[in-house]
């Protein structure tokens, strides 16, 4: 009798385990829910966390609480969110340079971007513009190496990794004797670029729209093989002698810790892709320089992968050897 029972207790208790699984889904959130980024207050990626946390409050009728946590090249951040409860209550929104540029970048990363988060999905691409001091004589590429080279040696900011490799990369393929200098976030290292600690550094539009707008700093260039549709009147680096090929589109993401419930990140992933594809959010995006881009769980986790090795060829590229 028991060794018949026993396939039927095993199927009753597969059966009872994916049933409180569900029921576990459909309750969720049941509290507030954390997101949690790795750049500062008034950063792209912070303002990309707050429309998109307020719709999905909207949606989930539980608070959506944007944590900022940043420094050390996001570590801090991607820590937080690997060693957190995989329930879906922290979350992170998550950029490339911490998904895809650190593994190029340092020999050894405290957490494995494709082992230890379970991908919920992509939100949008963001195109990285080159900005200068606008009190430096400085209009176009062109002119910033023809500056470089009469100076003898300038200095360059970054504060993420995707800024790092296009600082080094810039004054690798062109010969230029440069340092880097790395900041907490890409707001610190854009205020000493205004300041004129530094000439010049690579960051997104929406951390430097302001600035922009101000006439504190000048954007000369956008870091695409073509032209922008987000900033058209820029010519894209690539169209410059000598720089042909050269990319740098960052983006944004959604994921969470390793083990979070299927049932969950499909509930996640389902509800940002609907408020993703509307107009009114689709333009938020766009005006804070973000074009938006949909995925599944299983789409974004490939394409983390096939970034990973995109950014270990823009590293090779441009001479950075890993910390």
């Amino acid at each position: 009798m028991n060794s018949v029972l026993s396939p039927i207790r095993l199927i009753l208790f597969v059966l009872a385990a994916m049933l409180a699984s569900t029921v576990f889904a459909q309750a969720y959130p049941n509290r507030a829910v954390k997101i949690i980024h790795s750049f500062g207050v008034g950063s792209g990626s912070d303002q990309i966390a707050r429309i998109v946390a307020a719709e999905l409050q909207t949606s989930f009728k539980q608070p959506f609480v944007v944590e900022p946590k940043p420094g050390a090249a996001g570590f801090i951040a991607a820590q937080e969110v690997m060693k957190a409860a995989p329930d879906g209550y922290t979350l992170f929104m998550a950029p490339s340079t911490v998904l895809a540029a650190n593994s190029s970048l340092f020999k050894k990363l405290p957490y494995d971007p494709v082992k230890d988060f379970s991908p919920v999905g992509l939100i949008c691409t963001v195109p990285t513009l080159l900005v200068v001091d606008a009190n430096l004589p400085i209009k176009s590429v062109a002119d910033l190496l023809s500056y470089a080279k009469a100076k003898g040696h300038i200095s360059y900011g970054y504060g993420s990794s995707t800024a790092q490799i296009g600082g080094a990369a810039l004054t690798n393929v062109n010969k230029l004797n440069a340092t880097g200098v790395g900041y907490k976030s890409s707001t610190l290292a854009l205020t000493d670029v205004v300041g004129g600690q530094t000439a010049f550094m690579f960051i997104d539009i929406g951390a430097s729209q302001a600035l922009v707008q101000a006439g504190r700093v000048r954007p000369i260039a956008v870091a695409n093989e073509e032209r922008s549709a987000l900033v058209p009147d820029l010519p894209p680096i690539a169209a410059t002698p000598g720089m042909a090929g050269f990319e740098l589109t960052g983006w944004a993401s959604m994921a969470g810790p390793v083990g979070m419930p299927a049932e969950i990140v499909s509930r996640l992933n389902a509800e940002m892709n609907r408020i993703l594809k509307r107009k009114d959010i689709n333009d938020k995006l766009l005006g804070i320089g973000c074009e938006v881009a949909t995925t599944t769980p299983d789409e974004f986790g490939r394409y983390i992968q096939k970034q990973i090795a995109s950014y270990a060829q823009k590293v090779r590229e441009a001479g950075v050897q890993p910390q």
